[in-house]
């Protein structure tokens, strides 16, 4: 499902695969998804926190005239809402709103159709070094990382990465000096 091109209705098509691999009607599998993901997810997403500094780095973003989008494979709104960052995001987008999941190109190429700006002009940040930093370079795009625990103890940064951070206050001093 990373790799493909964007789906219509992107929960179907996980539905679809789902009733095979489940022997089970489609229905069936919608209702299981239903249930299982996108109805139980929002109650762990109120456990996680945020990285420190994440709603000041969206602020201080917003107000350098940035744009601020977020991308995310689960319904956006169900984190941003939480962490209180919505306000501060120009666009938002969700893989089911898109079609795509990362590290799909799609994914990455909508976001940026949509907000109008040239793949080489978005820096694209996450965690993970598959899915955010592998897709959005291949999509052309700069990336910043948030290094894991065990590199920023080491300080070894992604060499794939634009930019390697270990917090959100220094990546903060990275992209707003």
């Amino acid at each position: 499902m990373r790799r493909s091109a964007p789906l219509p209705d992107l929960f179907r098509y996980q539905a679809i695969l789902l009733s095979e691999r489940m022997h089970c009607t489609t229905p069936e599998a919608e209702e299981k998804l239903n249930s299982i993901v996108y109805n139980t997810f929002p109650k762990y997403f109120k456990k996680v926190k945020p990285y420190k500094n994440v709603l000041e780095t969206f602020q201080k973003l917003k107000e350098a005239g940035y744009k601020v989008a977020i991308l995310s494979d689960f319904p956006p709104e169900q984190k941003g809402e939480l962490w209180g960052i919505l306000p501060y995001c120009d666009y938002v987008f969700g893989a089911e709103k898109i079609g795509a999941l990362k590290p799909s190109k799609y994914s990455f190429g909508i976001m940026a159709k949509e907000m109008g700006v040239s793949f080489k002009d978005i820096l694209y940040v996450g965690n993970s070094k598959k899915y955010d930093v592998e897709g959005s370079k291949a999509a052309g795009m700069k990336a910043a990382y948030l290094l894991p625990f065990w590199r920023r103890i080491f300080n070894l940064k992604l060499k794939e990465a634009d930019i390697s951070f270990k917090n959100y206050r220094q990546f903060q001093e990275i992209v707003l000096k």
